[in-house]
């Protein structure tokens, strides 16, 4: 979660933290597979992906997983 504090949220202040944030964040669920643990599928990855969780498990990780792979941005005013 990032929180952008007293900058607004009027247009200009949204573009900001558009900017601010740009291409900078990567979900990266597994060192070295920059996609979300969703999809994940290839058998090069999969391999990859058991050295660090059971596959078998994969679906009941992906249920909780969803929230820490979003980033969350909150731009405030003042008032």
């Amino acid at each position: 979660m990032v929180n952008f504090i007293n900058i607004g949220v009027d247009e200009g202040a949204q573009k900001f933290v558009l900017q601010a944030i740009g291409r900078g964040v990567r979900i990266q669920p597994v060192s070295g597979i920059r996609k979300r643990l969703d999809y994940i599928v290839s058998p090069e990855e999969t391999q990859t992906l058991s050295r660090f969780i059971d596959i078998k498990s994969k679906a009941d990780i992906l249920k909780r997983n969803l929230p820490l792979e979003s980033l969350f941005l909150f731009a405030t005013k003042k008032k």
